[in-house]
């Protein structure tokens, strides 16, 4: 289901659009006929969507001068002249020469100052900026002991697995707003099967694009570009089993993993041009040593489980020269060129630092090169990112 978000409905807001939209999926797989007791297959998933775009143009036409600017920067328009239609067949009549010959020249017009509507224009650079955002949710869970009937549900065994999972919901089930294993196995919709080796599985992608159009002058523009992507897998068996603390059988959570992957947008423009030594070093790479000493001293007064202040060499206890954390944030730091004492110390930074494409092609109108070129384009692009994968490492909220 698509909706057209009423923003721009409002006063003043017709320069802004907005587009929501929400999509799921449902789907059963039985069993072999052969192993019913294993279960059937079931799972789901939803789609979240916006789209958000502000026509920065439309704003400013709202004023009337910027309106005018934008329309073109024109000189003082001409006289017009009069319109003078078709000539019937007359008499002509004999035209006398002017009292003063000066009359017949043509005054020159002062040419108009232009710098403030230039320099307006260029104040005016941004001219649309859009963001993207799609946020994708799935599980999908073996043993299930139900049939499908209307729309995806059991009327005759409580309508399971329920509205919620046939519409892509992924958490807070029942009154106990529990997970859908624990909430299918209180319903007696699960298996019992000690031999079940499908695990559930659970997923969770987000991806924000977001974009803006600069034309500082004629020709000259400047698309920035801004991306962050993160993905997290669950998995687990959810089986019938003996636990081993009880002796008693019962629903269990065994062999639960949790890896992910993230990407932004990233610049490293500070650092990318640098010289490098043969012996394969540089002073992005040295400054990369010298910052793990700093980051691990941060990372033990971050921790407050790390209350003890024991050091090892240089370096804090629990953050030494190959701790993981330790050397992430040295090489982003080093690497952005910027201070590691207050470099913002998150694995899954927020706001990601856009890219950026820069064309022109102005110079096409240069008379000279007009006559040789049809067209000229110069163009400069910079891309970067920083992304990492994780297994067991890295919790986060699904």
């Amino acid at each position: 289901a698509d909706y057209t978000v009423p923003i721009n409905k409002f006063p003043m807001m017709d320069w802004i659009t907005a587009n929501a939209g929400y999509s799921t999926d449902y789907k059963w797989t039985r069993a072999p006929f052969s192993a019913d007791t294993m279960g059937n297959f079931i799972q789901n998933g939803n789609q979240k969507t916006l789209n958000m775009q502000a026509n920065m143009l439309t704003l400013y036409n709202k004023v009337p001068f910027l309106k005018k600017v934008n329309q073109g920067i024109k000189k003082k328009e001409e006289k017009k002249e009069t319109k003078t239609k078709s000539p019937k067949p007359s008499v002509p009549v004999p035209t006398t020469p002017p009292k003063n010959p000066d009359d017949t020249l043509k005054k020159k017009e002062k040419k108009p100052f232009l710098l403030p509507q230039y320099f307006v224009r260029t104040l005016m650079m941004l001219k649309n900026v859009s963001a993207n955002i799609t946020n994708s949710e799935g599980m999908s869970l073996a043993g299930y002991n139900g049939s499908t009937r209307n729309l995806g549900v059991n009327p005759g065994n409580d309508f399971a697995p329920g509205p919620g999972f046939i519409f892509g919901q992924q958490n807070n089930f029942g009154a106990g707003k529990d997970s859908f294993t624990n909430y299918a196995a209180e319903q007696g919709w699960l298996w019992k099967t000690k031999s079940l080796n499908v695990p559930f599985t659970q997923n969770k992608t987000t991806n924000i694009t977001g974009r803006a159009n600069i034309e500082p002058l004629p020709g000259f523009k400047i698309e920035l570009t801004a991306n962050r992507n993160k993905s997290k897998n669950y998995s687990e068996f959810f089986r019938w089993a003996t636990d081993t603390l009880t002796g008693l059988d019962d629903f269990l959570h065994q062999s639960p993993t949790e890896s992910g992957n993230f990407s932004m947008s990233f610049v490293t423009w500070k650092t990318t041009f640098e010289k490098v030594n043969k012996d394969y070093s540089s002073a992005s790479f040295n400054t990369f040593l010298k910052n793990r000493e700093i980051i691990s001293q941060q990372l033990a007064t971050d921790n407050p489980d790390n209350a003890s202040g024991q050091q090892v060499g240089n370096y804090a206890q629990g953050y030494n020269s190959t701790s993981q954390a330790t050397m992430m944030y040295a090489f982003l730091s080093a690497y952005s060129g910027k201070n590691p004492s207050n470099y913002p110390r998150e694995p899954f930074p927020k706001i990601p630092v856009p890219n950026w494409r820069i064309t022109y092609d102005g110079l096409s109108k240069i008379k000279p090169l007009k006559k040789i070129f049809k067209t000229i384009t110069l163009s400069h692009a910079y891309r970067s990112s920083y992304s990492f994968s994780y297994t067991n490492n890295l919790k986060s909220n699904l």
